[in-house]
């Protein structure tokens, strides 16, 4: 009967040794990683920064929902210089106000002009 617990005993610590040294994931290893850099989306044409715009209206909020749009206004200069030159003084506003109405009211006066 000792003999018996003894060998449970060692067959228990075993496979206890063996679950813990082999580790959870043990995955392949594809190099480091590496985290993305928060970039402001691409927007481009008049009419992805007018989606973007309405989401602003709609919303009444800022922040990351606006990225990307000064990109899209600064290409829209090449081909409407007067209209470019509007709009990015309207969102220079807009990304200045953290007024949910006013960032409405601005979002838009700028989805108007497009």
């Amino acid at each position: 009967m000792v003999v018996n617990r003894m060998v449970c005993l060692t067959v228990l610590l075993s496979g206890s040794v063996l679950i813990c040294s082999s580790g959870c994931g043990g995955g392949s290893s594809s190099g480091p990683v590496t985290a993305k850099t928060s970039e402001s989306p691409v927007v481009s044409g008049k009419d992805q920064v007018k989606e973007r715009l309405q989401a602003v209206a709609a919303s009444g909020s800022g922040g990351s929902a606006l990225g990307g749009i000064r990109q899209a206004l600064e290409e829209l200069k090449k081909t409407d210089a007067a209209l470019a030159d509007q709009l990015l003084q309207d969102l220079s506003a807009l990304e200045q106000t953290d007024d949910a109405e006013t960032l409405k009211k601005l979002a838009t006066a700028m989805i108007a002009k497009l």
